[in-house]
């Protein structure tokens, strides 16, 4: 058991390492592309980013899926690789479907593996959440900012005719 207990703790942090690493690709990038994502059309490539985060996302999930099939194999848990992966994606999105198990001797990896699978998952959606609200809340910013200063220069110019025909009017006056 304590064999299962280190080795799916080795497996935890390495997955939580490359899921952390993911992220902070996708967070680079997303301030590279930030004033482009700032202009019109802003809902098209929202859409787009999103997919793309998605994306790569997923293939971090992937790739630590693979991890644990890797673990499987190498502990002779299982035989396949067709199987390992199998199980691990079941085990990872904690399906659990039972049509393949581990034996007694390496079973509790099968729940450190479905353990792992929900807080890659939870920082996963947590992070997707916290992206798609600052890209929001700075599209929305952005836009604010257009339109206040296009009312800005609109309410300039009114003020510029206001004091054009006034003075227009004074001189005629005279």
């Amino acid at each position: 058991m304590f064999v299962q207990l280190l080795i799916g703790a080795a497996i935890i942090t390495v997955t939580i390492a490359l899921q952390a690493v993911v992220i902070g690709l996708i967070e680079s990038v997303f301030y590279r592309l930030k004033p482009w994502l700032m202009k019109p059309p802003r809902i098209t490539k929202m859409v787009i980013v999103l997919i793309g985060v998605v994306l790569v996302i997923m293939v971090g999930v992937s790739i630590n899926t693979w991890l644990w099939a890797a673990v499987f194999l190498a502990v002779d848990a299982l035989e396949t690789l067709e199987e390992a992966v199998y199980f691990a994606t079941v085990s990872f999105t904690s399906l659990g479907f039972g049509d393949i198990t581990l034996g007694e001797k390496w079973r509790l990896l099968s729940s450190l593996a479905a353990a792992n699978g929900l807080i890659i998952f939870g920082l996963s959606t947590a992070f997707l959440m916290e992206f798609i609200f600052e890209l929001r809340t700075a599209q929305k910013e952005q836009a604010e900012k257009h339109y206040i200063g296009m009312l800005r220069k609109k309410m300039i110019r009114k003020q510029i005719r206001k004091q054009l025909k006034k003075h227009l009017n004074k001189d005629q006056q005279d």
